[in-house]
């Protein structure tokens, strides 16, 4: 009639586990809901960060350029 002393101490070990199972998804949906966004519009931020590097990379150049120009002019140049 009554239940064995390891039926109980299994139920309740199976029952600490679930438990802590469970407090630990209660942790991790949160964390995944905030960073859902972020991972979706992963692709729109790398092309963002591609096209930013392209422009730096350009005015990079066309200062080079302009420095080029300016060292072959026989002017004096007064601040470089």
């Amino acid at each position: 009639m009554y239940p064995s002393i390891k039926s109980v101490f299994s139920i309740s070990s199976i029952l600490n586990k679930i438990t802590k199972a469970l407090n630990i998804a209660n942790q991790i949906i949160p964390i995944y809901q905030k960073s859902k966004p972020l991972l979706k519009n992963s692709k729109t931020i790398l092309n963002s960060l591609k096209t930013i590097a392209k422009k730096e990379s350009n005015s990079n150049n066309e200062i080079k350029s302009n420095k080029k120009t300016e060292s072959i002019s026989n002017n004096p140049v007064f601040f470089s």
